[in-house]
């Protein structure tokens, strides 16, 4: 089982550069929202081995640091399925879904776990942390980073799904180009009909940035727009950069956020940019100053192989 770790900000710090307690209860938290990033270590991020000083020293003086936190598995996608709905590993899920296809034969033990002896998008009966967001009424988006960036290539309007799952599904259900660095695997929303069957839901996953209206399809506002007010903005946010800005690449097939088209570097260094860039958005939103959570977290730690 792998070491990963968790990175919690909380509105009760203040903002100050210590951890010393404040007087008397902080307020009941009432906005969260998720960062997951990829593939690393404790040691790797938190020893000062690589050019990632804003996660490895800022971050923490702002709130509370968690070693003892563990992924299910490896690759990547059977931890975000079990991060949203409690899954535990499955053959294809392990495999990063080498091809998108429904789940067989998709039937629930009593423990509620799925027999998942091939394929990878859950049935229906499935429930999701998102449906209990929507049965408890409470407001929720997934933000994913470039998704929708080369039109055709998954579907932006629809949960980022890739294709349709069901027959044969979608061979090779995307992995990062230079234009797109999205990848579904990373979004784990796409992976169950209980989300990708309601237009609704999938309304709710939208690029990081925001779509503007076309035919048929209402504009979705960016994290950036939705963080301006608290009434606008979700109760839950998971946000998922993309596979450069989340560490997983150590070179990116695109640029990073560093403002320069040609630097490609990757890794840690990739992702304290991006934690530059969007912490300090939502830290100083009016729902994090309110009762806001942010927690950072990694799918994963390290090994000689990652995908």
């Amino acid at each position: 089982m792998a070491a990963a770790l968790l990175a919690v900000v909380t509105a009760a710090c203040g903002g100050r550069s210590n951890n010393t307690a404040q007087v008397g209860a902080p307020a009941p938290i009432g906005h969260v929202w998720t960062i997951i990033l990829e593939n690393k270590s404790y040691e790797a991020t938190f020893s000062g081995l690589n050019h990632n000083d804003y996660l490895w020293k800022t971050l923490p003086s702002y709130g509370l640091l968690l070693r003892q936190y563990y992924g299910t598995g490896h690759f990547s996608l059977d931890n975000y399925i079990s991060l949203v709905a409690g899954q535990a590993p499955a053959p294809d899920n392990q495999n990063d879904c080498p091809v998108y296809k429904d789940i067989r034969p998709g039937t629930p033990a009593a423990d509620g776990q799925v027999d998942a002896r091939s394929g990878c998008v859950y049935p229906a009966s499935t429930p999701t942390l998102f449906n209990q967001l929507d049965a408890a009424n409470v407001p929720w988006k997934v933000y994913a980073q470039d998704m929708g960036a080369s039109p055709g290539r998954e579907d932006p309007y629809h949960c980022g799904i890739p294709g349709d799952p069901s027959g044969g599904g979608v061979t090779n259900p995307g992995s990062a180009t230079e234009a797109d660095q999205y990848v579904p695997k990373h979004n784990p929303a796409p992976w169950f009909h209980s989300v990708i069957d309601h237009p609704e839901d999938c309304a709710k996953v939208v690029p990081l940035d925001g779509l503007p209206a076309t035919a048929g399809h209402p504009a979705a506002s960016s994290l950036t727009q939705d963080l301006t007010q608290e009434a606008t903005t979700p109760r839950f946010s998971w946000i998922t950069p993309n596979n450069c800005s989340d560490a997983h690449d150590a070179t990116c097939k695109g640029p990073n956020l560093s403002g320069d088209p040609h630097n490609h570097q990757g890794g840690l260094f990739a992702a304290d940019l991006f934690l530059q860039c969007v912490v300090p958005q939502i830290m100083g939103s009016p729902a994090f100053q309110h009762d806001g959570e942010i927690q950072i977290i990694f799918d994963e730690a390290d090994r000689k192989s990652t995908r």
